[in-house]
């Protein structure tokens, strides 16, 4: 807003207050898609747990659940972690899950930063939940499947995301003001080109069609 940088980057929508002071000098351009994982430790799948609903994964994070064996796993301690305020990931999941954007997480002990972190949390614990941006993804941090209300289950891969009924997900954007340089315009043409494609989908995330 102060004009100090070309280009400012944003994982999650602008909120209303920053709409405003965005709206008349700024554009906000979607570049890719990207689904937040309700990311669990791979031993809690393989306890039996393939598959949560958003009031199961709520009530984790609001502390009404505590163990594994509640939703279906072993007996063991639900490890909860939830991230800084300020993240976009964090944003974006306590709007869906847990009703608004700044809500509280009463049953996470862990507070974490990046994806990075996180993962390495979760890939280090048997029993851990948290979230992660789908890229994040490995084979001892898995996204766990949602059970809908309309009983059909989905998970973050490109087929629910992209038809929209995996219900976690955002897009990922540019900030950029109206008035600005040919240079900067043809950088935006090819974050919007078909050999953006490749580059999106190498990194783990969704071109937009």
């Amino acid at each position: 807003i102060n004009g100090i940088v070309d280009i400012g980057m944003s994982s999650r929508q602008p909120t209303a207050a920053e709409s405003a002071k965005l709206s008349a000098h700024f554009d906000v351009i979607d570049i890719a898609r990207d689904a937040v994982a309700i990311t669990v430790s791979k031993a809690v799948i393989e306890s039996g747990v393939h598959s949560l609903s958003l009031g199961q994964v709520a009530d984790i994070y609001r502390g009404k659940i505590n163990n594994w064996k509640q939703v279906g796993g072993f007996d063991e301690k639900i490890l909860v972690i939830d991230k800084e305020p300020s993240r976009g990931t964090r944003h974006v999941f306590a709007k869906i899950v847990l009703g608004d954007a700044k809500a509280r997480a009463p049953g996470a002990s862990i507070i974490s930063g990046s994806n990075n972190e996180e993962r390495s949390i979760i890939s280090r614990s048997t029993r851990a939940i948290g979230m992660l941006s789908h890229a994040w993804l490995n084979d001892r941090a898995q996204g766990i499947a949602l059970t809908l209300e309309n009983g059909k289950t989905v998970s973050a891969n490109p087929e629910d995301v992209l038809d929209g009924s995996y219900p976690i997900q955002r897009s990922l954007s540019i900030i950029v003001a109206k008035k600005r340089s040919k240079a900067l315009q043809a950088f935006i043409e090819f974050l919007q080109s078909p050999a953006m494609v490749p580059l999106i989908e190498k990194n783990g995330y969704l071109p937009l069609a």
